[in-house]
């Protein structure tokens, strides 16, 4: 159900900032849960929007909006959002590189909750 995509989504930006900050790497990144969350669905439904056009089979195809435009929808989203355009860039860079949808397809009945 979406209440627990919505939860899975959560708990996920949760540990994930969790465990950035127990690396304690000597470059440690300032991000937030909430900013991680919106990142996460943005780059979720970028990636739904590339399948749905085929854009994995056929790179030549235009995307839906560019690099700029998708840190610019994170960072003006309205929500708190410590994360760096560099770092949002690279998640797009991601999301066109690979599908982490992979095996989503708009053609199968068995997948409508992702639609």
């Amino acid at each position: 159900s979406s209440i627990q995509v919505d939860e899975a989504l959560q708990e996920f930006a949760s540990k994930y900032c969790q465990d950035q900050y127990a690396e304690k790497t000597f470059q440690v990144t300032i991000m937030n849960a909430d900013g991680i969350y919106l990142a996460t669905y943005s780059a979720l439904l970028l990636n739904l929007k590339l399948i749905q056009q085929g854009y994995y089979e056929n790179e030549s195809k235009n995307v839906p909006l560019n690099e700029m435009e998708f840190v610019q929808e994170v960072h003006d989203s309205g929500v708190l959002v410590y994360l760096s355009a560099t770092w949002l860039s690279e998640l797009y860079q991601l999301v066109l590189s690979a599908s982490p949808l992979h095996s989503y397809s708009p053609e199968s009945a068995e997948n409508l909750a992702l639609i």
